[in-house]
Order: structure tokens, then sequence, then C-alpha cells
């Protein structure tokens, strides 16, 4: 290394005239050039890499034309095991973040800002790579790492190298107004040490959720559970804990035995509690899903006869005070337009709970597929759907044809293998005089699966036809 420029960096005067003229036009602080390690002479200006304050090389450009540059030389001894520092390159840290800048002149700029812990690479973007892997110890004692490069073609692909050499959790991209940070000072003389603090707290980060660190997982991971509102019915609370958004909850029962006439009691004990409702039959006329919810609301029976004017009035109060909707197109739907429904329900109309009857009305798209796999994507399907917007699902699924006499269960199911899958609750109701001709009324509710509480047991209500709906108690 030339000694007769290092003896100019340590002298009192390291700048010459044309250095200083040339560095202020650049919008540089002198005293900071100074700091940083920059000295001129006879056109040249050279920027001096230090090892612990130590000069261990230098590095020169032509004033008049920066693409005359050059590295002094290493002695042979050193050519094998030299690892080059960045430029201002410092022993104690004095903040928990550091600031790589593309170029000397930017890594100035934004020190003369007040940052802390300015760096910038040896050789440009060119030598991203080598610095980092050579100073790798150097780079961990940081706990955040701005990368403050070009905004151009060749700056970008050196942060995404970057990014590949550094913690992600450590990473934040610095994105710049103008081409870089020299260029920022030149065109706003007025910028200070908060516009560049705006910039940090902007700076892009590695946000992907699918890979989070666990040190980053929200306070609401380490709280209790929420349990979900109650279903309406003590002895499934004691079961399910509740009844909540996310979850897919399946209901099956053989054909007759009441799965529309439990769904929809199911669904006006939520609409009691406040909970926005839809109810979605691709099988029962609207019409009908109606006239049971009413019947349900007005404690009477209201099979196919007309309403009186103070039924209807006594249930559009009911109505005017819960959030209760109803699909009245009741055609097969693929799963793309049901998603758009979801999106609208949850988001539009604050619904938290839907009610789908039943599954065999769903279809996947794309190529033609067996029964067995549209019903393994459709249930994968909405149970992503119910995850995404928040709402609970009661999805409803016939059985396979079983013997007379025979109880159902899971796996009597359609599709049972992705149902046990993707399913959250496993519901059976089954009407006990079809396993007993005198045991009439009574229903049995039993639960197959309960992912959250792994609890899986029976109860009974007792179906009341007046009303079309059930009790409890005996």
């Amino acid at each position: 290394m030339n000694d007769e420029i290092i003896e100019l960096w340590k002298s009192n005067e390291p700048l010459c005239e044309e250095g200083r003229l040339f560095l202020v036009e650049r919008g540089l602080s002198i005293p900071q050039c100074i700091k940083k390690g920059i000295c001129s002479k006879d056109g040249i200006v050279y920027f001096i890499y230090t090892n612990n304050g130590e000069p261990v090389r230098w590095k020169a450009r032509s004033i008049k034309d920066k693409k005359k540059q050059f590295m002094s030389k290493l002695e042979s001894k050193d050519q094998d095991s030299f690892k080059m520092p960045f430029f201002s390159h410092f022993k104690y840290p004095s903040s928990d973040y550091l600031i790589i800048t593309e170029g000397e002149f930017d890594c100035v700029a934004l020190s003369q800002l007040g940052a802390s812990n300015c760096v910038s690479l040896p050789n440009g973007c060119s030598s991203v790579e080598t610095a980092f892997k050579n100073n790798y110890e150097f780079l961990q004692q940081f706990e955040v790492i701005y990368i403050a490069f070009d905004m151009d073609e060749s700056g970008e692909k050196a942060a995404l190298k970057a990014l590949s050499l550094i913690s992600p959790s450590k990473y934040r991209r610095i994105c710049f107004p103008f081409k870089d940070a020299n260029d920022w000072i030149i065109q706003n003389p007025d910028v200070e040490l908060d516009d560049l603090k705006a910039l940090m707290l902007n700076a892009k980060r590695v946000e992907d959720k699918c890979i989070t660190n666990m040190m980053d997982l929200p306070e609401s991971f380490y709280e209790a559970i929420d349990l979900g509102i109650s279903s309406g019915w003590k002895k499934l609370d004691d079961i399910l804990g509740g009844v909540r958004t996310g979850e897919v909850t399946v209901i099956s029962a053989d054909t007759g035995s009441g799965k529309s006439t439990f769904c929809i009691n199911f669904f006006k004990n939520l609409a009691d509690q406040g909970k926005g409702i839809w109810l979605n039959s691709y099988e029962m006329s609207p019409e009908m899903v109606n006239r049971k919810l009413a019947s349900i609301v007005l404690k009477t029976r209201l099979k196919n006869r007309a309403f009186t004017e103070e039924e209807k009035k006594t249930y559009f109060d009911y109505l005017k005070k819960h959030r209760c909707y109803l699909n009245i197109q009741n055609s097969k739907v693929d799963i793309e337009v049901l998603r758009k429904q979801f999106e609208l329900a949850s988001l539009v109309y604050d619904v938290k709970y839907i009610l789908v009857d039943h599954l065999d009305y769903i279809y996947s798209n794309g190529k033609k597929k067996t029964s067995l796999e549209n019903i393994d994507e459709s249930v994968r399907e909405i149970h992503a759907l119910a995850m995404e917007f928040k709402v609970g699902v009661v999805l409803v699924v016939h059985p396979t044809k079983v013997p007379e006499g025979k109880e159902i269960t899971m796996a009597d199911l359609k599709g049972s293998s992705a149902i046990k899958q993707y399913a959250d609750n496993i519901i059976i109701v089954t009407r006990m005089d079809r396993l007993d001709a005198y045991d009439l009324l009574r229903v049995q509710v039993r639960v197959f699966k309960n992912r959250l509480q792994g609890i899986e047991r029976s109860f009974f209500l007792r179906y009341v036809p007046e009303i079309d709906g059930y009790t409890e108690s005996f």
C-alpha cells in the first residue's frame, strides 16, 4: 500500500482544493468526509479502508471520470488471506442497526444526516456477496440491517442477493425517492435525520406469513382460546365448548331424520346471540327454509298454512333485530362462486355463521372429477374459506344408504375420508324411533369428531312438533 496516500490521509489537510470543491458540489460535508476517511490529490479522490481504525487498503477514483477507479495492490503474502472490510468499518457499534450503502459517497451522505453505523460496499453492488461473507461476524452484531443500495436494476438485484446472506428477520430495504442516498441530498438540500428515519420506518421487510419466526408471533397466540358462542344446547356446549368461527362443522342424518330442522334451530340459536347468519339450502326451497325459521321463532307449526298478520308482524320484528340472510337461488354452485359469496356475506353483511345444505350441490372447477374427488376438493375449499373469512360453516352431508335400523356412523358419510380429515366437528343426528319404534320424539345428537376439545360424546334432545323445535328437558 502506497505510504504517500496514507500520510496524506493522516495529515491536517487531507483534501486538496479541487477535492473539496468536488465533494461540496455533491452536497457532502467536508468534516464528515474527512472523518470517514476520504482524501484527495492531483485530481484523484481516495477512500481509505480501515480495520479497527488501521488502514488496510485504499480505493481511488478520478474526479473527472468516475469510471476510472482502482484499488491499491496487496502484498503477495496477503493475497490469499486478506478480507476486504466495508468502507467506514468500525469496531464498536453505537446502536443496534446498521446501514449498508452501495457507494462511499452514499455512506457519507447518510452519516452527515445523523445515521449511526453506516458503511458501504467496497466495490459497489458487484461486491455484495464477498463483502457479506467476509464480514459475517461483523453483521451478526446488529438486530436490523438496512440495505440502502441504488434504486436501479443492479441495486435491486444486489438487494435481493443481500437477502440471501443475512437473516430475513434483520433485513430492511430502504427505498430512496431518487437514484441513491447522495442523489437524494443533492436534489433535496434541506433533508434531515427525520426524513431518513421516515425512510427507515417504511423500509421494505421480509413479510411472508407462511414463514413466520415463532419469536414474532402475536400476543393473541398466548391468550386463552375463544371457545365461541353457545349452540343453544347446554349439553352440546359441554362437548364442543361452543360454536367457533373459522371452523367447519359437518351435520349428517338419515333421510327424513330432521337434518334441516336441526340446522335451522341451531342457526336460530346463533342469531339470538346477535350473530349474523346466512342460510343456504340447495335442496329445500327458500320458502320452506323461511317457514321453518318462522315456526321456531313463533313457536307454532306453520307447515303449509298462511301466516296471520299478527304472526307476520311478530316475525318481522324478530328479523329487524337479528341479522338473518337467506339464499333464494338454490341451484348447484361451484366453489369459485361460493368463494365470492362468502366474501360478500362476511365482509359486507357481517355474517359470522353460514349454513351450506348440502355438500352434494357444491362442485369444484377444473377437469371432470369423480364424485369422491369432487367431495374431497369441495370440503377442503370450504374449510379454507371458513378460515380465510373467519366464519363458522355448518355443512350438511348425506350418508350413504345404510340398512334400516342401523345407527349411522362417521364411516357412513359420503366421502368420509375427506370429511374426517377437513371437518373440525362432525355431528350425526339420529331419530331414535328409527332404531326403536317405541322410542318416539327422542333425537340423539352424537359428536363423532371434536378437533379442539377432543371429546366424543352423545346426548338426547326431545323433538316438539308443535314448534318444529327441540327441548333438552324430558
